[in-house]
């Protein structure tokens, strides 16, 4: 279930994750291994005592040689002292190794900053989510269920009736019986309408042939199904095998499409172009996701040409996830130590069954309508409908994240820690007003029984800045010779034992 796409970004483009190694001279120096396509670029490597440049010897390119021999299969390092030799006797020292890591098999699309349960702790405590969420699944696929049944039946009677070529997909029934089990899992869309410029019904997605929208996990296609009136949808391969599922993909008309076979992806050109050529308005548009695979959602990933080769006006729309964990379904992630590590689909079922609830924003934009350009060249096209999408999907999350922080601001473990800083000033304040008014009665009862203080004379000033200004000068000399002392200055007499 995994994807890989294609996204026109270079490798070195990914990001870095700086660490830190450092154990006592008493302990073993673990670096590596590390996965398979990851790169260790080692920094600095030195021993002795922390933040005491003079009592460290630099031991980077030491470090450098063992790791390059170990041949990928990591450091182990022990006994520092008789290695390197001691740099401060009668001290605690330290071995410290800085490095950074680089996944180049991670694209920057295909890699999400969220909060995934690590500690056996955080996973446990999904346990009673995931149990209620099973219950709420049987029951939910129950009520769909029923819903299909019984739209379907619904159906049946008005062709027999009309003589009409009615879907259940069309059916009032069905959709809200969808809509009941997506309730069930917790997914909780909030859909927005933007006003078409010319007037008209903008809640209407029967008004072009082809939406598109961004595309960021599972979640997408049942979701935008559900609340976009069951529009038919080009989705991946295996979707129609889905237990239930699958059964509705088929009823509103789900064309899979494989992405690694050329053959199915020709045939996927030529089922859109069909829909197109038969679509009258009024008839059910299809979704499509012209990026051609999930995304992190930091971005929309460029567009690929297949659903702008028919050069009819589409509807675009933007969604983003607004909840505690994203659930985009890529390949990697980042841990709680910022390392790119890789994911799965195991991992995330279990992450969506154990948290509660999943939010979502989803925007409506007004049809595009391409010009005589666009229609004559379908990159154009995509193009200028990617940064349509683009500049109104960073806005989504730019809104979505303010709310979210207002949400926060104004919840009640914020409130109670702002009431508790007031209760807390309003305490203090009166007591340092108090230590205040204490200490010049003080100061006043030296004065009355020792003497006021001697006022002090011109001469005895003049001393007192010299002396001043001179003392001065030499913590300043000290400090800077302290501070800015060169790379060269450490206790970097050590010759590593090399090898030829």
């Amino acid at each position: 279930g995994q994807r890989d796409g294609d996204y026109p970004q270079a490798l070195d483009d990914a990001k870095w994750t700086h660490k830190k190694i450092m154990v006592s001279e008493f302990q073993t120096l673990k670096l590596g291994p590390f996965d398979d396509g990851v790169i260790c670029e080692i920094l600095e490597a030195w021993y002795g005592v922390p933040n005491d440049q003079n009592r460290q010897i630099v031991v980077t390119d030491y470090i450098l040689q063992q790791y390059f021999r170990s041949e990928g299969q990591g450091v182990r390092l022990s006994s520092f002292n008789e290695i390197f030799g001691d740099p401060a006797r009668m001290s605690l020292k330290r071995m410290c190794v800085e490095f950074r890591l680089q996944n180049t098999k991670a694209k920057a699309h295909d890699v999400v900053q969220t909060r995934y349960s690590e500690s056996p702790l955080e996973q446990m405590s999904m346990a009673p989510v995931i149990l209620g969420k099973a219950v709420a699944n049987v029951a939910g696929a129950c009520m769909a269920s029923s819903a299909f049944v019984a739209g379907k039946a619904h159906c049946l009677v008005k062709n027999l009736v009309s003589d009409g070529d009615h879907s259940v997909a069309d059916s009032a029934l069905f959709q809200a019986g969808f809509s009941a089990w997506l309730r069930c899992n917790g997914i909780i869309p909030t859909v927005v309408y933007e006003p078409l410029p010319g007037g008209g019904v903008a809640e209407d997605m029967k008004t072009t042939a082809l939406i598109v929208a961004n595309h960021m996990c599972y979640l997408d296609g049942p979701v935008l199904a559900t609340i976009l009136g069951a529009p038919k949808i080009i989705a991946m391969k295996g979707t129609l095998d889905t237990p239930v599922v699958g059964r509705f993909a088929e009823e509103i008309g789900v064309v899979e499409v494989d992405r690694a076979d050329a053959k199915s992806r020709q045939a996927t050109v030529e089922a859109i172009s069909s829909h197109c050529d038969e679509w009258t308005p009024g008839s059910r548009p299809m979704l499509l996701f012209p990026e051609g695979s999930c995304s992190n959602g930091d971005a929309l990933m460029p567009f690929r040409k297949g659903a702008f080769v028919p050069g009819v006006p589409v509807r675009p729309v933007v969604l983003t996830y607004t909840g505690s964990w994203h659930p985009a379904n890529v390949n990697f992630k980042t841990d709680s130590s910022g390392e790119v590590v890789s994911t799965g689909d195991g991992e995330w079922l279990a992450e969506f069954l154990g948290h509660l609830t999943h939010s979502l924003e989803v925007k409506v934009l007004p049809p595009y309508i391409p010009d005589d350009d666009e229609r004559a060249d379908p990159n154009l096209f995509a193009h200028n409908v990617h940064a349509v999408m683009e500049a109104f999907y960073q806005d989504l999350k730019a809104d979505a994240a303010h709310r979210r922080e207002l949400a926060e601001h104004n919840s009640i473990g914020a409130t109670a820690r702002r009431t508790m800083v007031r209760a807390a000033d309003a305490v203090v304040g009166p007591l340092e007003d108090f230590m205040d008014a204490a200490f010049g009665l003080g100061s006043r009862f030296t004065d009355l029984t020792f003497g006021a203080s001697r006022p002090v004379t011109d001469d005895e000033q003049s001393r007192s800045r010299r002396r001043g200004s001179s003392s001065s000068s030499r913590r300043r000399s000290r400090l800077t010779a302290a501070t800015f002392s060169p790379q060269a200055s450490r206790c970097s007499s050590f010759t590593p034992p090399y090898d030829d």
